[in-house]
């Protein structure tokens, strides 16, 4: 983002006819917009930070259904065998 030459603009809007503290505050609420704009590299950060957090989460996920499927097949064979004792 390119930058906003404050000094410039003061210069330029009190040439236009503004009086000093016009121009001042202007340009205070001229800045003060910028400070709230995102950038394409804000954008870029903060996708990378989801994708990170998306990947951390599916590994997550990937090793509970793996657990999960584990207690399933544990749980199946204790059944069975228990069966297998019951007349």
């Amino acid at each position: 983002m390119a930058v906003f030459d404050t000094y410039r603009a003061i210069r330029m809007l009190t040439g236009a006819g503004f009086s000093e503290s016009q121009a001042q505050a202007l340009v205070d609420v001229v800045t003060e917009s910028q400070r709230a704009l995102v950038t394409t590299q804000d954008l870029q950060e903060l996708e990378l930070r989801i994708e990170k957090q998306l990947h951390d989460q599916t590994k997550t996920l990937v090793w509970l259904f793996v657990v999960l499927g584990g207690l399933v097949v544990a749980v199946g064979g204790f059944v069975v065998a228990v069966l297998r004792w019951v007349p």
